[in-house]
């Protein structure tokens, strides 16, 4: 979709690095490798993954196929999302700010970190190492699902939101629709692209509750406050 924007001219001014190339632009084989990279994740990773931890998936889901598509009563779905939530973002943000050390960095999150400039390629949340994949992401998203004993609808629901949420802070746009920022604590896609032009803090998922604890935000937010001196000048 964001695609789209990009070729249309469409929601130029939400553009987060407005002067910048894309990454497509930059590198044509890093954006093939992405989708090669994608592709292997969909059809083999991921369901070898799920076949390899069934046993515990169906030790701890509430799995039942004829009842897979049934909504759960929507206080206890919110109930489910908000924990879910709550425990994803707190593990990301550990293991993402771990991922950072200098050689975890080199050897692993680096291959994430080849994309500076996030603008129209929601697709770069899915160039990842193997072990990040498994103790930055899986693991977290899982973590939810598994100590609640969530059935298997409740489990789809969070998931797509999950997803939605990871392509929105990739997508390089800070979109007025969108849910993911509209209000503190929620971690805007602004933040998450000043992560990756710069390499450095916002280090959370949904939430900015532990950027703001432990202080990783600051760099940002001098930028921020750097640029809004800046456009207030120009007014004048």
């Amino acid at each position: 979709m964001t695609q789209c924007f990009k070729r249309f001219g469409l929601f130029e001014r939400n553009l987060i690095q407005e002067k910048s190339k894309t990454p497509f632009d930059q590198n044509k084989k890093l954006y093939k490798s992405v989708v090669v990279d994608t592709i292997m994740n969909h059809l083999v990773k991921i369901p070898l993954a799920v076949y390899i931890s069934f046993p515990l998936l169906q030790r701890c889901l509430k799995i039942d196929r004829s009842a897979a598509f049934t909504m759960p009563p929507m206080k206890l779905l919110a109930y489910q999302v908000l924990i879910s939530a709550l425990l994803e973002d707190a593990l990301f943000y550990w293991s993402h700010r771990a991922l950072h050390n200098p050689f975890l960095f080199k050897h692993i999150h680096s291959k994430h970190h080849k994309f500076h400039n996030l603008t129209a390629y929601p697709i770069a949340s899915e160039y990842t190492h193997p072990i990040e994949s498994i103790f930055g992401n899986i693991i977290p998203v899982l973590a939810g699902p598994l100590l609640l004993g969530m059935d298997l609808a409740s489990t789809q629901i969070w998931l797509w939101i999950r997803m939605l949420k990871t392509s929105d802070a990739h997508c390089g746009y800070d979109l007025p629709f969108s849910p993911f920022g509209a209000f503190w604590p929620l971690n805007s896609a602004r933040r998450h692209d000043y992560h990756h032009e710069k390499g450095v803090g916002s280090f959370g998922s949904f939430f900015v509750f532990w950027d703001q604890l432990c202080g990783t935000d600051a760099a940002y937010l001098k930028a921020q406050e750097k640029k809004k001196k800046k456009e207030e000048t120009k007014k004048y």
